[in-house]
């Protein structure tokens, strides 16, 4: 699952195993889906998450360049001080807000799916 500044979207991405189905694969990602619709995570995986997002945005910020441009991205969303509370906002999220969110915006008829595949090599 990553991040997206519009409200409402969720992404869910997978790297298959050799000899797994495009189809198995769609279906474990829409059964996980619906776990978390209706268990929300574990307290490891969401502790995991944050430890994960909190890492990404130190590193992320450790060259200028980079710093200029997150705090740009934050400008062009309309707060560039989100550069300063974000993972605050991160840290916050509870798992409540994980079901609610997941159970109002996770259905099949709100999905779109897209298949990237590797060229065979020889």
């Amino acid at each position: 699952i990553s991040g997206n500044f519009d409200p409402g979207v969720i992404t869910l991405s997978a790297t298959l195993l050799p000899g797994t189905s495009l189809e198995y694969m769609t279906n474990a990602l829409r059964e996980e889906a619906n776990r978390l619709a209706s268990d929300g995570a574990t307290e490891y995986e969401l502790q995991k998450v944050k430890n994960r997002t909190e890492a990404v945005k130190v590193v992320s910020e450790i060259q200028l360049t980079n710093k200029a441009r997150n705090i740009a991205t934050y400008e062009t969303i309309g707060d560039a001080n989100l550069i300063n509370t974000e993972f605050d906002i991160y840290d916050s999220v509870t798992n409540d807000e994980i079901k609610e969110a997941m159970h109002r915006i996770v259905c099949e008829s709100n999905e779109s799916l897209l298949y990237y595949k590797a060229k065979n090599r020889k």
